[in-house]
């Protein structure tokens, strides 16, 4: 997921008021579930053998890290090294393979597009700078002194990640064409450059501080290599047979004190890996609403990821008041019926910023033909009429409610009339209607989202205006220790396959789209 996505700022619906939300904070046995996951143990997991297409800047740290993982579980990493982009090139014609690390980011973006790769898992950074020979005998300090005519400098092929970057950024200076004609070789990946500086009469090279370290080079960093940045992923390529596996391996690259260790050992810059466990658990709090929408989604990223889900499906109201309290639960993924259940100021600080993903509609139902000819939401305010409304405190819908029927002026008429009003769930007054009996309810208000199953057995009024719809955010815990395993849950919440989910269930779409 890239950055600007995680980072979409949060809004309130145009012209809804924050409504207050005194919780009432209710046991109901959570404690009990939150427990049986932290006692939960991994079961041992099996044998398997792993194709890696690894670029050669990488393949000492990547060797060393499967080494230890072999030793840990019994699973033996097949490497192929070479440049970053020859290694592409071959995955293209491959028919099998599990995980593709090149030595930058791009490369794993355009295999992305290309339909190579699925999903990646950040693993460290790199810099690029000038490789120069110990003790700097030229005394090379600029762009200038490596271009002067008695300088014997190479680069790397642009097939190697270091090759293709500094293109790119020369280019951006204006300097790429006399650069590329004074170099002396242009070897095709970026150890062989570091190696004719180390030992041949080659004075210099373009390569990634990790490399010029490893070579026991000394370096310089050029004001037009500033920006040279590079961003290692391991891509999970679609040709896996097995993709919990290929994941496992790639989260054991990430993690502090596994592939962390090693690849700041060599001098990598370490990115903020989740936690290892070789089963991940997530904890998920989501509003009851979004459940039939997610359900199926949350199973295929469990066997996907090989990890485990604990979903808490309740009204928001009661959500937050287990996020609260002495003994408050934080759940990895929060999934808020709506952004009024996020944006508290005890409760926002918990999360990134949150992603807008769906909204729905706030409607009445009534029973099959109407008996009652109810037409509009002022109608529940009528005489007689027996409705049934969420609860104002521990639920999003029944917030929502208060503030729509208190806009239009009918909250007192209405709740005179209220016979059922204390769930905390859309679907129990979805129930409570259908089911009927001496004590029917006419009318409740629910979300059009819950309405999915049940359009062909009751009526369907919509309520117009802006302040009745309920807009869901999804925002990632701040403190999660598995914030990478969240994110791509994010993701595969955002697919095209999941929007067709949440459409066909009633809501309307707000997220990205993605493949």
């Amino acid at each position: 997921m890239s950055e600007s996505a995680r980072s979409t700022r949060l809004s309130l619906r145009p012209g809804a008021a924050h409504p207050a939300l005194p919780i009432v904070i209710a046991s109901i046995g959570i404690g009990a579930v939150i427990i049986g996951v932290l006692a939960w143990r991994p079961n041992p997991m099996p044998e398997h053998s792993l194709t890696v297409y690894c670029a050669a800047a990488l393949e000492s740290s990547v060797k060393a890290v499967a080494q230890q993982y072999e030793q840990d579980y019994g699973v033996h990493v097949n490497l192929q090294a070479g440049s970053s982009g020859s290694l592409a090139a071959q995955i293209r014609s491959a028919t099998k393979g599990d995980l593709y690390i090149p030595a930058d980011d791009s490369f794993n973006q355009d295999a992305h597009a290309a339909g190579l790769v699925a999903e990646t898992v950040p693993l460290a950074k790199m810099q690029l700078v000038l490789g120069i020979k110990p003790g700097n005998p030229r005394h090379l300090a600029s762009l200038d002194d490596l271009l002067k005519p008695e300088i014997v400098f190479g680069s790397a092929n642009a097939t190697a990640a270091a090759g293709k970057m500094t293109k790119e950024l020369l280019t951006k200076a204006n300097r790429w064409e006399p650069f590329i004609a004074a170099a002396k070789v242009v070897p095709p990946t970026i150890t062989e450059l570091a190696l004719a500086v180390q030992t041949s009469n080659l004075d210099a090279g373009p390569m990634w501080d990790v490399t010029a370290k490893q070579f026991h080079l000394d370096t310089v960093p050029l004001p037009e290599f500033a920006a040279g940045k590079s961003l290692v992923t391991a891509g999970v390529l679609k040709t896996t047979a097995d993709s919990a596996a290929a994941l496992r391996f790639a989260r054991y690259l990430a993690a502090p004190g596994k592939g962390e260790r090693e690849f700041t050992r060599a001098g990598f810059q370490p990115i903020d890996g989740d936690v290892w466990e070789p089963q991940p658990t997530l904890v998920v709090f989501s509003g009851g609403i979004q459940r039939l929408a997610i359900k199926d989604t949350l199973a295929e990223f469990e066997k996907r990821e090989g990890c485990r889900i604990n979903v808490i499906y309740e009204g928001c109201g009661v959500l937050l008041g287990m996020m609260r309290g002495s003994d408050a639960k934080r759940p990895d993924v929060y999934f808020a019926c709506d952004v009024s259940f996020l944006t508290p100021e005890d409760i926002q600080p918990l999360f990134n910023p949150a992603h807008i993903m769906t909204e729905t509609k706030l409607v009445m139902l009534t029973q099959k033909g109407n008996p009652l000819h109810l037409e509009k939401v002022e109608d529940l305010a009528k005489p007689g009429v027996k409705v049934g409304v969420a609860h104002e405190q521990l639920s999003a819908l029944g917030a929502l409610t208060k503030i729509l029927l208190k806009n239009k002026g009918i909250y007192d008429g209405v709740r005179a009339n209220v016979r059922s009003g204390s769930s905390p769930k859309a679907d129990f007054l979805v129930t409570q209607i259908l089911t009927g009996g001496a004590d029917a309810l006419d009318a409740v208000i629910v979300y059009e989202a819950s309405t999915s199953q049940v359009r062909d057995k009751l009526d369907m009024i919509p309520i117009p205006g802006a302040d009745s719809r309920a807009v869901q955010p999804l925002a990632v815990g701040r403190n999660s220790q598995h914030q990478e395993l969240a994110h791509r849950l994010e993701e595969a919440l955002e697919t095209a396959k999941s929007k067709q989910r949440f459409e066909q269930v009633g809501f309307q779409w707000r997220a990205e789209d993605r493949p």
